[in-house]
């Protein structure tokens, strides 16, 4: 609602305007206090050279860009790359005490995970859209979106806030806050099935298997909850949605056959352009995918004729810088994962370790769900994921004061 009265002013956005006074606060920090900042490791590294690839793109395709593209590809490398890397930095080198890394989770939960779950009800049942975003067009209105634009975008970012939520849910020990956090982990649930998202309901089980797998004290809970789930499922489930919209949803066929022709068109275009690509950009893809249409698994080609993305993060970076785009991409993933893997099994110097296997299940959602889509487009889910990494592997307060 904030962003649609900002309508006025160019550029300027809630997030952006966050963005730069936190940054400018860190920044001030450090330089008052020089010497404090941790030592890079992997996920540092990996994340710069990533950063270096795309600009390094960008720069050298310069000339084939029009103002607008120039606008929207700054737009994008501050949105996709610079912001959410902050994130990570600035939740990785602050000094975090354990207080205040708790109560940072509960406001997150309480605070953004309920915001979600009530816009979203507000949104399925009482057909309530003043919370959107007039800057963008809605891009599955048939779904709910939350206050995103994207259905798939509000699912993903539940998904991860619920994995925080079962994580306090383990440590708490105040009935009266467990009890609220089931119901509003039980909202969470409602609003994950009303997105009618399949990438993230694909995820959902993979994640919460990797936690049942990496946290033994969390297999209890997790088996009661999936026994509550399909209990409420059979009573109450037809009561809050439509089961037949539900099926539908799963019959479609439109996003297969779209899919299809994208990712052939995309494979096409790396073949043309398999060691630089064409050129970071927000609309690489669109403006250079007619020549390169190519059906795929008996798709006819027409199906990429009107999204503007190919559909899948490993291929949107493959065609914007070729290999190296896509190198650099695997690598911070593989950074990522390993380093969440290692702090969550102790071989990682960090208070966050218990933390660790919750972020790491909530990377395996965004990871699903980047092979289904572009997620560099989805501001808020790597802003919210890497600044849960950096908190994850955070060094604690022993070098300062928190």
């Amino acid at each position: 609602m904030v962003d649609n009265a900002l309508m006025g002013v160019p550029l300027i956005t809630v997030e952006r305007s966050l963005f730069v006074l936190s940054a400018t606060l860190f920044i001030a920090r450090f330089l008052l206090k020089p010497g404090t900042m941790e030592k890079p490791i992997d996920i540092d590294k990996a994340m710069a050279l990533y950063v270096l690839v795309m600009v390094v793109s960008w720069v050298t395709h310069l000339s084939d860009k029009t103002g607008t593209d120039v606008k929207n590809d700054i737009v994008l490398l501050l949105e996709a790359f610079l912001m959410p890397f902050s994130a990570y930095m600035m939740a990785r080198n602050l000094n975090w005490s354990e207080r205040v890394t708790d109560r940072f989770l509960w406001a997150l939960v309480f605070g953004v995970g309920a915001y979600l779950v009530v816009v979203g009800l507000m949104q399925q049942w009482l057909h309530w859209n003043f919370f959107l975003s007039i800057r963008s067009v809605n891009e599955h209105p048939d779904r709910v979106t939350g206050p995103f634009t994207n259905a798939l975008e509000y699912g993903t970012v539940l998904m991860l806030v619920l994995l925080v939520a079962i994580y306090l849910y383990l440590r708490c020990r105040r009935a009266l806050l467990r009890v609220a956090l089931l119901m509003l982990m039980g909202g969470m649930v409602l609003g994950l099935v009303l997105s009618k998202g399949r990438a993230v309901w694909l995820s959902a089980p993979l994640a919460l298997g990797l936690v049942f797998w990496r946290v033994p004290n969390a297999r209890k809970f997790l088996v009661s909850a999936a026994a509550g789930l399909v209990v409420l499922t059979v009573l109450v489930g037809p009561l809050v949605t439509d089961p037949s919209a539900l099926s539908r949803r799963l019959d479609s066929s439109e996003e297969y056959y779209n899919r299809m022709a994208l990712w052939g068109t995309a494979g096409n275009m790396i073949a043309h352009a398999p060691v630089f690509g064409y050129g970071f950009g927000a609309d690489t893809f669109l403006h250079n995918k007619a020549q390169y249409y190519h059906s795929f698994n008996g798709v006819s080609a027409v199906w990429a004729a009107w999204p503007s993305v190919p559909h899948n993060e490993l291929l949107n970076n493959a065609v914007m810088a070729g290999v190296f785009g896509l190198g650099a991409c695997l690598l911070l993933w593989f950074q990522v994962w390993r380093t969440l893997g290692r702090a969550a099994a102790g071989r990682f110097p960090t208070p966050g370790r218990e933390l660790a296997p919750f972020v790491q299940a909530g990377f395996l959602v965004v990871i699903i769900n980047a092979l289904f889509l572009d997620m560099m487009f989805l501001v808020y889910v790597p802003l919210l994921f890497y600044f849960l990494t950096g908190l994850a592997l955070r060094p604690g307060p022993s070098h300062g004061s928190p």
